[in-house]
C-alpha cells in the first residue's frame, strides 16, 4: 500500500500517513505554526523550504523517499513574501537528438 510523507527538517517532525491529502494537511498546518513566528519578528526562517511532502520509499530508507510537494516562497519585495506548498516541477527527458552525419 502507498504511504506519504510529511517532513519538517526545520522543527524535526515527520508524519507517514495513508493519503497524499493527509500529507499535504500537515504541512499546511506545520507552515502555519513557521508563519505565526515569522510574524513576531517579520522574518522567514530560510529552512521552511526543507518541509516536504510526497510518497515513502518502498526500500524504507527516508533517503530514497520521492518528494512531490515542497514549501516554497511566494511573493515581491514590494508586497511582501508568503510562503505555501507547492509541487516540485518534474523533470522529463529530451528527446533524443538526430545524429549528424
Amino acid at each position: 500500500m502507498t504511504k506519504f510523507f510529511c517532513k519538517d527538517r526545520l522543527s524535526g517532525e515527520r508524519a507517514e500517513v495513508d493519503t497524499l491529502e493527509e500529507a499535504l494537511t500537515i504541512g499546511e498546518e506545520w507552515l502555519a505554526d513557521h508563519r505565526n513566528e515569522a510574524q513576531h519578528d517579520g522574518e522567514w526562517l530560510n529552512d521552511v523550504e526543507d518541509l516536504t511532502v510526497g510518497l515513502v520509499a518502498d526500500s524504507g530508507d527516508e533517503e530514497d523517499d520521492i518528494v512531490t510537494h515542497r514549501a516554497t516562497f511566494v511573493g515581491t519585495d514590494e508586497e511582501g513574501f508568503d510562503c505555501t506548498i507547492l509541487p516540485v516541477p518534474v523533470a522529463v527527458a529530451a528527446p533524443e537528438a538526430p545524429q549528424c552525419k
